[in-house]
């Protein structure tokens, strides 16, 4: 298998959208990766990491990425599909990784911004699946929401994630932990992530943490359920204990 990489910058997430659209339509069978990045969450690599983007300023950004058997082919319909979208006034900036350091660049930046993120001082960082017209749209909420800290509190709120299956990773950092701030986060995003469709937990589960939470994603009904199941096959809770389930 070839794997060829795009990165391209634009300006507003709905143009992100669009774009998203069109490499699903273009790329067909060979898309194996669309990956979202915002502003801030560039410019937090950049701060912490030294870590320099291949694209200058612009709202928003997405990494793109491909994987056939016919290395010039694929190659040829990304170049196409990059052409094709600047054209049109949607990608306003791109590039093309010619080489294997290039590719290693591009995914490295989007790697290092959790650790990047931590640099901040503290971090709540979360892990939340919404509809694609909804993914963003739970970075401005959390901003509008937590306004009444100001900067001297917040550091940074920002989003990133795994476009194509709608897992975005939220996160709010401060130059170190406050009670109140948490309180303010946790419930809300959970029960805004809820009420529009979302899910509270994408890849990295429920755990501990989410476990009485999961009201919000499951019915009275299927929480019976699922007690019923782990009690029939596991009656001395001694599986994966203190996990997925609610506190009774």
């Amino acid at each position: 298998m070839f794997a060829h990489n795009a990165d391209t910058a634009l300006n507003s997430f709905d143009d992100v959208l669009k774009v998203f659209k069109d490499a699903k339509a273009m790329l067909g069978e060979i898309l194996s990766s669309c990956e979202f990045i915002d502003a801030e969450s560039i410019e937090c690599a950049k701060e912490n990491l030294q870590i320099q983007p291949p694209l200058d300023d612009y709202p928003c950004f997405m990494l793109i990425e491909t994987s056939g058997s016919d290395e010039q082919h694929d190659q040829e319909k990304l170049t196409r599909f990059l052409e094709n979208t600047m054209e049109r006034g949607l990608v306003m900036d791109g590039t093309l990784a010619s080489n294997s350091r290039e590719t290693v660049a591009m995914w490295t930046l989007r790697e290092s911004i959790p650790e990047a993120l931590l640099r901040d001082g503290y971090a709540w960082l979360y892990d939340v699946s919404l509809p694609h017209h909804k993914f963003y749209e739970s970075v401005v909420d959390m901003r509008q929401h937590l306004s009444r800290f100001g900067s001297g509190r917040i550091s940074r709120i920002c989003g990133f994630g795994h476009l194509g299956d709608g897992n975005i990773h939220l996160n709010v950092t401060a130059p170190r932990f406050d009670a109140e701030l948490e309180a303010a986060i946790e419930p809300h995003l959970f029960e805004w992530t809820a009420k529009n469709g979302g899910s509270i937990s994408a890849e990295h589960g429920i755990g501990f943490k989410k476990r009485n939470l999961l009201h919000l994603n499951k019915t009275p009904v299927a929480l019976r359920l699922m007690k019923t199941l782990k009690h029939a096959m596991d009656p001395q809770g001694i599986l994966n204990p203190y996990k997925v389930l609610p506190t009774e």
